[in-house]
């Protein structure tokens, strides 16, 4: 959706509804987003081949995507542990039965919304971590989604970070190409925001920030400094056509909607598996804070994920290209936080601590759940599915195996780089998330 006397994108208003059902530090938080003008951003390392004609490596570039759920996603009512026997003592009106899910391994279940994850899942490209969240345990949207995205550990809360780990990680990966023709020399900075960069992304290493249909608003002012140059300005120039370039790139599928997240996923998808594309992407999506009416809204929610999902999967293309840039793609989706195991009389949950995470591409080892399962009858603190994983022994064991980052650049920083998760020896990578590359 979009607002057409200024370009900015609006939030589908189902979203916002939905968040509106929420608390009010969720409609504060929802309100923030829309003053940043969408409802999904997409930041991106913009990695290009040494050689930009060498297109041979595209199937062996690595690719990520950070989906972050805002809100706090109920993942026992995302993926249903039936197989646990105090799961119906407490579910009560958002108990579901095994007739209305999908049955993952006989023990978990996932939520029939999710059908293009399931036949991922089906197809050994999909897989689910369970009982997880940030090492920040307080139950609140802000200090545990800034927790999450600075990759810090969870003494105190301290909002300390300069950066965000994913700004942090592309220290450890390769420079873009310097844009031909151009003096002085400019190199593509290694990270592309859509929409306004999240946390997770921001700090001094540059990106570039484009937004879907924005481009043209943008590209006014650009084109009047350029203008007034008298042609004179390379640089200006040069970003107004990169700017072109990448937005041709973009919105190349004619059925894709106009402004909306969905177009943002494709657009994504399109961009990651061009052959001089980016990489590495963070988006952002909200409305999974259920205090009431969970069972439509999460049915909702779950089912544009999915939707979203697809629309990414899509955008990488279907041919020898677009199934090598799948081979190579994890898409990790995390929220803050869990919800109560009960709910609260509202036909909702309140914020929880454990939640689950989902992991889509062709480079995960799917077709299973990974977890260290606390059981129901030993809640923390009397109220929420416990998390024995953190959100950094998910990132570190994604990083290690699909990316290649040392333990070193990982935990202690190397060559004066800062760490990507400082402080986390004791947060041990978790393996086995990823497809065996023999």
């Amino acid at each position: 959706m979009q607002d057409h006397d200024h370009g900015h994108d609006i939030i589908d208003p189902r979203i916002e509804a939905a968040a509106a059902e929420g608390c009010s530090e969720s409609r504060l938080y929802l309100n923030r987003r829309a003053l940043l003008g969408a409802t999904a951003s997409l930041s991106a390392w913009a990695f290009m081949p040494r050689s930009s004609s060498a297109t041979g490596n595209n199937d062996r570039e690595k690719r990520l995507l950070v989906v972050l759920l805002q809100g706090g996603l109920d993942g026992l009512h995302l993926v249903a542990p039936l197989g646990d026997p105090d799961y119906g003592v407490w579910r009560n009106g958002l108990r579901q039965s095994a007739t209305d899910m999908a049955d993952l391994d006989g023990f978990f279940y996932l939520n029939k919304a999710m059908t293009n994850f399931h036949a991922w899942y089906e197809a050994g490209d999909a897989a689910i971590v369970h009982a997880i969240a940030p090492p920040l345990r307080v139950r609140s949207h802000f200090h545990c989604m800034y927790n999450l995205e600075a990759g810090t550990n969870g003494q105190a809360g301290a909002r300390t970070a300069r950066n965000g780990w994913m700004n942090r990680l592309l220290a450890y990966l390769p420079q873009g190409d310097a844009i031909a023709g151009v003096t002085p020399e400019i190199r593509l900075p290694r990270g592309l925001a859509l929409g306004g960069a999240p946390f997770i992304l921001k700090g001094e290493r540059p990106v570039l920030t484009w937004t879907p249909d924005r481009w043209p608003w943008y590209s006014g002012d650009v084109q009047t400094l350029y203008n007034a140059s008298n042609g004179g300005d390379m640089e200006l120039a040069t970003y107004l056509a990169l700017g072109d370039g990448v937005r041709t790139v973009a919105r190349s599928n004619p059925s894709a909607a106009t402004g909306s997240v969905n177009s943002t996923f494709y657009g994504a998808g399109k961009l990651m598996g061009a052959a001089t594309g980016p990489r590495v992407a963070a988006i952002q999506i909200v409305g999974f804070d259920a205090h009431r009416s969970e069972k439509s809204g999460m049915a909702y929610m779950l089912n544009y994920l999915d939707t979203c999902l697809k629309s990414f999967r899509d955008g990488l293309g279907e041919g020898a290209e677009g199934e090598a840039a799948w081979r190579n793609t994890v898409v990790a989706c995390v929220s803050e936080f869990g919800r109560t195991v009960w709910d609260n009389g509202q036909d909702g949950t309140d914020h929880g601590t454990g939640t689950a995470a989902l992991l889509v591409g062709g480079a995960v080892a799917g077709r299973k759940v990974t977890t260290d399962w606390p059981w129901l009858k030993d809640l923390q603190d009397k109220r929420d599915l416990k998390a024995p994983y953190c959100t950094r022994m998910l990132f570190k064991g994604i990083l290690k195996d699909h990316l290649g980052i040392s333990e070193d650049e990982l935990e202690r920083g190397t060559d004066g780089r800062e760490a990507v998760f400082p402080d986390s020896a004791d947060a041990k990578a978790l393996t086995g998330l990823i497809k065996s590359q023999g």
